[in-house]
């Protein structure tokens, strides 16, 4: 039905808002007016939206100038804009196959600026179109890529919309049990944002989809609680439709009585409203209701009513295809004015280019004769600068030479202080792990005592191997020997991973419990996934260490292409003046909580040098005996996967590669 349809597409087509002053009331108007050419593609784009209900073919050539325009300006925005109209002008007269072409333009366009968080009028439009040809699994495959960039962009209103054309193309499909899934999605969300037009629609759709598995009961109730929200309002329309499905649904039921009556009130809203596809509902519906009762001449009448009615539908195509076919040939001539206009401003630049080549050449010469004698002076002070200036090189040579001294020593220095750390570091677990290795050599050692120091020896087995791995990567960052290998991965399941890695390891630690991984699941980034996981390994590490009480929290959000990660923990937190040395090597403040877990003081230091290769940001916060908040940014690209029908109407997360 073409106002049905127009009201559905309506909610999805990118249409900027109208300017709040007056808009011209034609093309002609538009193009001899003193507006810049943007705006006047932006006007004839928003006039032509109030010419699709009574003159779509006028719409169409609306369309058309705003293309010819845009390609002419080189905007691409506004010529996906201009595709976008027209497509939704030929899907409003019922030429589908159009339509999708104009769609599918816009998309392209809008997909090679990378405009990624603006493709939902488009996607869902083709699901649309695509529904309409028969093609209804290939619509929810469009339908489901719309809605994932409603969950990443957070659009809920548009989410509701979407899963209602896709409970849609289940119910073509007659797969009922999806279809009702997704209109109970929609139906929830509708409640939620108070959407009260969306919501009843939904409710219709319901009743629609029980009518069609002849559970006339439920179709019933959903009828009925659709008219009840709209009957005291003033939308004519919806009551007609609404009024119409249920007449049909007392008609399959064999229920005379009632469908006369509520035939009366639809023909009263049908009566109401200037709806063409509502009025030939209803007079075939009266037919089909006097065929009920045996009362063929009645029935014969309306039938007739229909007929005149479906051929004068046709006959107003007609007429606006011929209407369109007209304005097509305005165009051109349009367009042929305007391609003179161009010519002739090309010839007139063209002769004020020739004038000012020769007034150019002119004064090139004179200019060109001063620059020599300038340069002539020139070399000859420039002669007696460069004595000076060697002289300077060789001062500030030697100051160099003085400041790379002074280095060097500085990085002796260095040397021996990270010598004797590694020393201290090495020396304490190699202690351990021989001491409880002579104490196994007692043989009378009970089977218990043996196993806890066959794990004290494992511990600080993986505590020495943890720091050789530290010392060689921090090595390798300092050296610039990091290369970065970008991927597609889920930091939600990386996490997780590193959460049952710590869990499973030899230490076994009661605050696991409340570590809680708080992601959100569908998440997916490109950067480097092992430089990722070293950071996220350090800092949850690091918030194990000195948190003995209340939950450690790790959450992520994108804002501007950039990942944002936070662990937040409840341990004993860090003095204010000591925050500025967090991340330098070998700086340790506390002692950690977990026994045998101190560690060298480079794990901080290893995860600045990940964030500054990967071209981020770190920062820390903390109060003492309160906890510590971590935080650190890095450039990233959401990465839209098509989750797969059962992925998304089970609500689980998707795998990225």
């Amino acid at each position: 039905m073409k106002l049905s349809l127009f009201f559905i597409l309506s909610w999805f087509v990118f249409i900027p808002a109208a300017p709040s002053q007056q808009i011209p009331d034609s093309i002609s108007t538009i193009l001899n007016s003193n507006l810049p050419d943007t705006l006047k593609i932006d006007s004839i784009n928003n006039l032509s939206i109030s010419l699709l209900m009574n003159q779509p073919g006028k719409m169409l050539l609306y369309a058309d100038t705003a293309i010819y325009m845009s390609a002419l300006q080189n905007d691409s925005l506004r010529l996906a804009i201009s595709y976008n109209r027209k497509g939704v002008a030929f899907h409003f007269l019922g030429d589908h196959n159009n339509a999708l072409q104009y769609f599918l333009k816009s998309l392209s366009i809008k997909e090679s600026m990378k405009l990624h968080n603006q493709l939902i009028p488009e996607y869902n439009n083709i699901g649309m179109v695509l529904r309409n040809l028969g093609k209804e699994k290939e619509s929810i495959r469009y339908y489901l890529m719309a809605l994932q960039i409603c969950h990443l962009t957070n659009d809920r209103g548009n989410e509701a919309k979407i899963w209602n054309n896709i409970g849609t193309s289940y119910r073509q499909l007659k797969q009922f049990k999806e279809a009702h899934k997704a209109y109970e999605r929609a139906l929830a969300l509708n409640e939620m944002l108070y959407d009260y037009e969306s919501y009843v629609i939904n409710l219709n759709n319901l009743g629609n989809l029980y009518k069609q598995t002849h559970d006339y009961e439920h179709s019933l109730f959903y009828y009925y609680k659709a008219i009840e929200i709209v009957k005291d309002t003033n939308n004519y329309y919806l009551q007609g439709l609404f009024y119409n499905n249920l007449s049909e649904l007392y008609i399959l039921n064999n229920q005379p009585d009632s469908a006369f009556s509520t035939l009366n009130k639809a023909t009263k809203m049908v009566d109401s409203v200037t709806s063409t596809d509502l009025k030939t509902n209803n007079l075939r519906l009266w037919a089909e209701y006097y065929e009920l009762t045996t009362d063929f001449e009645n029935a014969n009448h309306y039938r007739k009513a229909y007929e005149n009615e479906k051929d004068s539908i046709t006959s107003s195509e007609r007429a606006i295809m011929y209407d369109h076919l007209k304005s097509l040939a305005d165009l051109e001539q349009k367009v042929k004015e305007l391609d003179l206009l161009k010519t002739i401003n090309t010839i007139q630049k063209k002769q004020i280019s020739d004038q000012r080549f020769i007034q150019t050449g002119s004064w090139m010469f004179s200019v060109l004769l001063i620059i020599t004698l300038i340069l002539l002076i020139s070399y000859l002070r420039t002669k007696n600068k460069l004595n000076n200036k060697l002289q300077k090189m060789v001062d500030e040579k030697t100051a160099e030479l003085g400041k790379a001294k002074i280095q060097a020593e500085k990085s002796d220095r260095l040397k021996t202080a990270f010598l004797s750390n590694i020393s201290h570091e090495v020396r304490t677990p190699m202690n351990a792990i021989i001491g409880f290795s002579n104490l196994l050599t007692n043989q009378d050692l009970n089977e218990p005592e043996r196993n806890q120091f066959l794990e004290h020896i494992n511990l600080n087995t993986l505590r020495l191997l943890k720091l050789f791995e530290n010392v060689t990567q921090l090595a390798k960052f300092e050296q610039s020997q990091v290369a970065v290998h970008k991927e597609v991965f889920n930091p939600w399941q990386t996490v997780n991973r590193i959460i049952k890695r710590i869990n499973d390891g030899p230490r076994q630690i009661k605050q696991l419990d409340y570590l809680k991984n708080l992601i959100p699941p569908h998440l997916d980034i490109t950067t480097d996934k092992d430089i990722f996981t070293i950071m996220m390994e350090e800092l949850i590490d690091n918030a194990l260490k000195f948190t003995n009480q209340g939950d450690i929290l790790i959450s992520a959000e994108i804002n501007n292409n950039h990942l944002r990660l936070t662990i937040k923990d409840h341990g004993i937190g860090i003095y204010n003046e000591n925050l500025p040395l967090v991340f330098d090597k070998f700086t340790k403040f506390e002692k950690s909580l977990i026994p045998g877990c101190d560690g060298p003081g480079i794990g901080l230091s290893l995860v600045k040098h990940s964030i500054e290769l990967l071209n981020g940001s770190i920062g820390i916060n903390s109060i003492k005996n309160r906890g510590t908040v971590v935080f650190f940014s890095i450039p990233t690209e959401l990465a839209l996967f098509k989750p797969t029908v059962s992925e998304v109407l089970a609500g689980k997360p998707h795998t990225a590669p």
